[in-house]
C-alpha cells in the first residue's frame, strides 16, 4: 500500500509547521494510522534550517501532549515530487510555495492548499 505524504509550510518553520506536523501525527497516532501516512513540515525561508521549533510551541505543545521533534528546514524542489500534499499555513507561504513550484522542471506534481485553520 502506498503511503499518504502530507508536507505543512510556514515561513521559519519553527512554528506553526512544525506544530501542525506534530499535531497531525498525534492525531494518526490516536486513530493508529501512523503507517499509513508520511508527514513532514519544511519553511519557506532558510534562516531557521536545523532549528528546534520555537521553544514557546514546544512548551504550549506539550501542555496538550503533543511533542514536536522535527528539525527546521527549507521546502525544495523535491518536495514537489514525494509530497501528495502541501499545506501551506498562510496566503503568503501559499505563493512562495506557487512560485517555486512554478520554477520547477518537475511533471508530477503535489497538491498545494492553503490551511485557513492556523
Amino acid at each position: 500500500m502506498n503511503k499518504i505524504s502530507v508536507l505543512f509550510v510556514c515561513l521559519g518553520n519553527i512554528c506553526r509547521s512544525p506544530a501542525a506536523e506534530a499535531i497531525f501525527i498525534r492525531l494518526l497516532e490516536k486513530k493508529g494510522l501512523t503507517d499509513t501516512f508520511i508527514v513532514d513540515s519544511a519553511g519557506t525561508g532558510s534562516w531557521h534550517i536545523g532549528k528546534k521549533a520555537d521553544s514557546r510551541m514546544r512548551i504550549a505543545a506539550e501542555r496538550r501532549d503533543i511533542n514536536i521533534l522535527s528539525r527546521a528546514r527549507q521546502i525544495t524542489s523535491k518536495d514537489f515530487d514525494e509530497f501528495n500534499y502541501i499545506l501551506a499555513m498562510d496566503d503568503s507561504n501559499f505563493k512562495n510555495i506557487q512560485d517555486l513550484k512554478n520554477r520547477t522542471a518537475s511533471t508530477s506534481f503535489a497538491s498545494i492548499k492553503k490551511n485557513t485553520r492556523f
